[in-house]
């Protein structure tokens, strides 16, 4: 949870929501820095409505992402960031922001863009997921990452870049 992911954006969004709807919970997951819990505390949000997993191994990204209800990612600067697909290939839609490479990966069945930094529209997107949450079809969103991520499909792209290269040598 580096700077540049905003964890203490998600916090902030996460605790004025949680002011009206405090049947909402939020677990973070991959924090190493005990200074982020201690910025949690500061909200006095009720026990159990923010957790903290830690750094947790690979196959348990999976668990926690198929056990939640929608992955936030609030970076203020990304690439094309892996835990989207994973999330995706999960079934779980995604809140993210508008940088780098993420508008590529997502559309309006899987996701919700915000702007980076505007803690408003963030906490307006937790808020119309948690409203419209029939609207994502996670089999779908699974099925759809199934076709676009998979090992298969992934390396038929990465050969015919090899072969068109191999072509013009």
């Amino acid at each position: 949870m580096v700077a540049l992911k905003n964890a203490e954006g998600i916090l902030r969004a996460f605790a004025k929501l949680h002011v009206h709807h405090n049947n909402t919970e939020l677990i973070m997951v991959g924090d190493t820095d005990p200074a982020i819990r201690q910025y949690a505390a500061k909200f006095q949000i009720a026990d159990g409505a923010i957790s903290f997993r830690g750094e947790v191994p690979y196959e348990q990204v999976a668990k926690e992402m198929q056990q939640a209800h929608c992955l936030v990612l609030f970076s203020n600067i990304e690439n094309s960031p892996c835990v989207i697909g994973e999330a995706f290939c999960c079934g779980l839609p995604v809140i993210a922001t508008n940088v780098g490479g993420i508008p590529e990966l997502v559309n309006t069945s899987n996701s919700v863009l915000v702007q980076p930094g505007d803690e408003a529209e963030l906490m307006e997107a937790m808020l119309e997921v948690m409203q419209s949450y029939a609207h994502f079809d996670r089999k779908s969103i699974a099925a759809d990452a199934a076709e676009r991520f998979s090992p298969d499909i992934i390396g038929k792209q990465i050969n015919s870049v090899y072969e068109t290269l191999l072509r013009d040598v």
